[in-house]
């Protein structure tokens, strides 16, 4: 098992316990304002895994890491991608923020 694997393992069982979230459109700030909510001293990142669901619509689970590849928070929204999300993601999976 690769560590992409490992990490989308260990983000779907964490949203599991977290909850999903429910938005009919998913946008970059609703992401990045939990992303800021959750942040530690020594978070340094957070990882997106899109999923396409059967009914159309995408599941993103969120994870904020520190620097020992930690996951410290996890989060699950639901809903349609909001424009600047389809272009953050493009034909990608998985988006990577960093902490500034």
């Amino acid at each position: 098992m690769n560590w992409l694997e490992i990490l989308i393992g260990g983000l779907i069982i964490g949203a599991g316990a977290a909850g999903a979230i429910f938005l009919a459109k998913l946008a970059y700030d609703a992401l990045t304002s939990w992303m800021d909510k959750n942040r530690r001293p020594d978070s340094t990142h957070a990882t997106f895994i899109k999923e396409k669901l059967a009914s159309g619509k995408v599941r993103i689970v969120g994870g904020v890491f520190n620097k020992n590849r930690e996951k410290t928070a996890t989060q699950t929204w639901e809903g349609e991608l909001g424009d600047d999300l389809k272009q953050k993601f493009a034909d990608r999976d998985t988006l990577t923020v960093r902490y500034t």
